[in-house]
């Protein structure tokens, strides 16, 4: 079920039209790259515009996690110091 409702909110961003206090970023891509981006775009039946918004919506979302996980790993880490100590000896 999480997987469809990101699905949904990453093809609603996708389509999402930009509004007056939105800026455009221009980006330099390496030829293969490109021909990549287009070919993922029409089979996914988006412009290459949606398609990198939504690359980037992902990109954020899994750095977002890593950092969540890290912290409750740190956490874990701090409150079973003793514990873990005993176990790698």
């Amino acid at each position: 079920m999480a997987e469809f409702v990101e699905a949904a909110l990453l093809n609603e961003i996708a389509r999402h039209t930009p509004g007056p206090h939105e800026e455009n970023v221009m980006i330099t891509l390496p030829d293969p790259l490109h021909d990549s981006l287009k070919a993922v775009a029409s089979a996914e039946h988006r412009s290459a515009n949606a398609t990198i918004v939504v690359a980037v919506a992902q990109y954020i979302q899994a750095r977002d996690k890593r950092a969540a996980v890290r912290a409750m790993a740190a956490d874990i880490a701090r409150r079973d110091r003793e514990l873990l100590d005993r176990l790698a000896r």
